[in-house]
């Protein structure tokens, strides 16, 4: 799953058993362990 809300999108995918990936578009770093990108341009390079 992949969102831009460390409660919603990350907390609610661990939640449901989903890989999290948070776009950090402020670059302020990883957070708990949360792989991070800057934009959703980077998504492919996850795939």
């Amino acid at each position: 799953h992949v969102g831009d809300s460390f409660e919603a999108d990350v907390l609610g995918a661990r939640a449901a058993g989903v890989e999290a990936v948070l776009v950090d578009r402020s670059g302020s770093g990883a957070r708990h362990g949360v792989r991070t990108i800057r934009s959703l341009r980077e998504v492919a390079s996850l795939l």
